[in-house]
């Protein structure tokens, strides 16, 4: 019997700093294809005792051009699985950062990471759920920062977007240009204060490409649930703005006026903050996928 050799994928570790469709193509995929994205170790410095750098710890991996991908198009960015390419991640204090801001010095602390588990130096476990904290697609012209958020993705921070969810996107510039960075071993929802565990890893995608439906975008979709994100100067603004959001979906989804769609978001779906160490504030609205056959 003839072997057959597990098919090569593609990968890239190219960097960026913005989304923009002024960046060539590090990588093409057709949809349906299995690729890679090797984020950078963006404190690779701090092994050796050193300062972060503060140039690669805003790169981004990308752009990846998707084969087909144009505006009127949705792309749909499904996370296979997110493996660490290193033995450590690292969790990071600044004093004026977060909730905690004024009450914290400078500190870098090594955290062991493995597929699979977290552990402070003591051995106690975190728990594992590596997510993506920025994933985004160039916008039609000019450049958004890596920090921004909103319909093209982004810095949307939602521990939602792991192994298992899709992420859906309209397509703004040939190709979508997607870009990626911000991986973490283990976040608390919020991330308010310091930082999550920051990890370099390798993460395998798969996208697929959609006509526009109407749906709220970005839409992040769980095996269980479908999620709407918000953002605002303030946690009422960004919850206002998930729940609208989730409101459009449901009316969407269902055919149901705005009266029944409010009745059903106060009875089934929960609100969740996903970012609050800064402005702009984040939080998205979850619902489970089986009520808007999803």
């Amino acid at each position: 019997m003839n072997e057959v050799s597990a098919p090569t994928l593609a990968t890239t570790t190219a960097n960026v700093s913005t989304f923009s469709a002024s960046h060539p193509p590090a990588m093409q995929v057709s949809p349906g294809e299995v690729f890679v994205l090797e984020t950078a170790d963006r404190f690779k410095s701090l092994y050796q005792g050193e300062a972060a750098d503060p140039q690669l710890a805003a790169s981004m991996v990308g752009p990846v051009s998707i084969r087909g991908a144009k505006p009127g198009h949705m792309l749909e960015v499904r996370v296979i699985d997110i493996v660490p390419a290193t033995a450590h991640g690292f969790v990071l204090t600044s004093p004026g950062y977060g909730i905690l801001g004024e009450a914290v010095a400078t500190r870098t602390k090594r955290v062991k990471v493995q597929a699979g588990a977290v552990e402070w130096d003591d051995g106690k476990a975190l728990g594992w759920r590596p997510m993506i904290g920025k994933i985004g697609l160039a916008p039609a012209a000019g450049a958004r920062s890596n920090k921004a958020s909103g319909q093209f993705g982004g810095a949307i921070s939602s521990p939602d977007v792991g192994p298992g969810a899709s992420l859906f996107l309209p397509v703004a510039a040939a190709g979508g240009l997607l870009c990626m960075e911000d991986v973490h071993a283990r976040m608390g929802d919020g991330e308010a204060t310091a930082s999550a565990v920051e990890m370099a890893a390798k993460v395998r995608l798969c996208c697929q490409l959609h006509e526009l439906d109407g749906r709220p975008l970005p839409l992040v979709v769980t095996p269980s649930e479908a999620v709407t994100h918000g953002q605002g100067d303030t946690l009422d603004e960004a919850a206002a703005a998930a729940t609208h959001a989730m409101l459009a979906l449901i009316r969407g989804r269902l055919g149901v006026d705005t009266t029944e769609a409010a009745m059903l978001v106060g009875s089934a779906v929960d609100l969740r903050i996903s970012f609050m160490g800064a402005a702009p504030r984040k939080v998205r609205a979850c619902i489970a996928r089986r009520i808007v056959n999803l």
